[in-house]
């Protein structure tokens, strides 16, 4: 409940009940954050601008020994192990939220006709906290030297995600956009890879999109 990866998750929970905020992206953004979790584990590590494997132990969870083994045999870089595993890695952390009784994952159906995820926080008061906390890391004075790493790779995620407008106007964020982009430098490279890596998604649905 605590890690990294599920609260970016709960991030994109809307309080209201309404789903999940930018789901499309949300599994890379995820992925970011397993890679980060292993950084701040000691268990990855930055080597020439690429991911390499410290040490011969592997995590329990499941997931991230699999990212892990990645790079066991030799390093990769950073920006092509963020843009895989999305979706895996997404339905890896919703169904371990559902097992905790986190969120409920129900369905709608759009037109009527298509059945739709629909993915509810269970406790959307936690939600809204954690939202809040994240935006008063974004409007703090306190130097982003003397953030927590954690705390500054959620908030680089979660706007790589398009997720810190649940709870910080468009035009609030303009204004601290160089603090937050020095918190997601301080997040660590699999933090920026993530951003870069749904950055690129999105480029490619915009060009498939004025091709048509």
């Amino acid at each position: 409940m605590n890690s990294l990866t599920s609260r970016v998750f709960l991030m994109a929970c809307d309080v209201d009940g309404k789903g999940l905020t930018n789901k499309r992206d949300l599994g890379l953004v995820l992925r970011g954050a397993v890679l980060t979790e292993l950084a701040m584990a000691g268990l990855l590590a930055d080597s020439a601008g690429k991911a390499a494997a410290v040490g011969a132990d592997l995590p329990a969870d499941l997931v991230l020994a699999d990212a892990l083994v990645e790079v066991r045999e030799s390093p990769v870089r950073w920006k092509k192990l963020a843009r895989s595993h999305g979706r895996e890695t997404y339905v890896w952390v919703r169904d371990s939220l559902i097992e905790l009784g986190v969120i409920r994952v129900g369905s709608r159906q759009v037109l009527g006709v298509v059945p739709v995820e629909r993915v509810t926080a269970v406790d959307p008061a936690a939600v809204r906290a954690l939202q809040e906390h994240v935006a008063s890391i974004v409007r703090s004075t306190v130097p982003v030297r003397e953030i927590a790493r954690e705390d500054a790779a959620l908030v680089g995620l979660a706007d790589a995600g398009n997720l810190l407008s649940k709870s910080i106007a468009a035009g609030e964020l303009r204004k601290h956009r160089s603090r937050v982009r020095a918190l997601a430098e301080l997040g660590g490279p699999a933090v920026l890879a993530a951003s870069a890596a749904v950055e690129h998604k999105r480029r490619v649905r915009l060009a498939a999109g004025n091709s048509g």
